[in-house]
């Protein structure tokens, strides 16, 4: 019984160090499918069809790591992806007030200057708000269809049961029976 304790013990650590690299290889995926959505928004291009590449990036590199397909390695993904995209946006659009200011006024102006531009646009101006949000909307849209489609994709195909976890559960409640359970010859006086 000791000896099946830490063998679970040390499965258990290996996935928690395989979440850990998991989440990595979803963040790093989620930020180079990102990019391109930067480059395009900067130069006004259409962006929304750049919108399926962070999923798809971030869960090649979630894969890559982790080595398992289940609910969190979805979650982690759509989360990571939906981030990189609101920063990706919110990056194009910083970059695209420093060049233009610096063109119009011919006043240097800092990173850290036009990022608290940004937030001031976005919280006092409604027009720039709601254009920075109509610009986001589609991409996002089409990064949920994907985000559902690939979850659906790999329920059909696999359920996203994971077939060792299983196996090692029946393993593990099969020897606590074994061992605890005594004869009903014991009880009887």
């Amino acid at each position: 019984m000791e000896n099946q304790y830490e063998y679970l013990v040390g499965e258990d650590k290996k996935e928690q160090n395989n979440i850990a690299l998991g989440l990595i290889g979803a963040f790093i995926g989620a930020i180079i499918g990102a990019l391109p959505w930067a480059i395009a928004s900067y130069f006004g291009w259409i962006v929304w069809i750049f919108g399926p590449l962070p999923i798809i990036t971030a869960l090649f590199g979630m894969k890559l790591l982790y080595k398992k397909e289940n609910f969190l390695t979805y979650l982690v993904v759509f989360i990571f992806s939906v981030i990189s995209i609101i920063f990706a946006e919110y990056s194009a659009w910083i970059i695209w007030l420093m060049v233009d200011i610096r063109t119009y006024f011919d006043d240097p102006i800092t990173l850290f200057e036009t990022v608290e531009l940004m937030n001031l646009l976005l919280r006092y101006d409604t027009e720039f708000a709601t254009d920075f949000i109509l610009t986001l909307l589609p991409g996002g849209v089409a990064l949920i269809v994907t985000a559902i489609s690939t979850a659906f994709q790999k329920n059909k195909n696999n359920d996203m049961v994971d077939l060792e976890d299983i196996n090692d559960i029946k393993y593990f409640e099969e020897s606590d029976q074994s061992e605890d359970v005594l004869p009903e010859d014991d009880f009887k006086s």
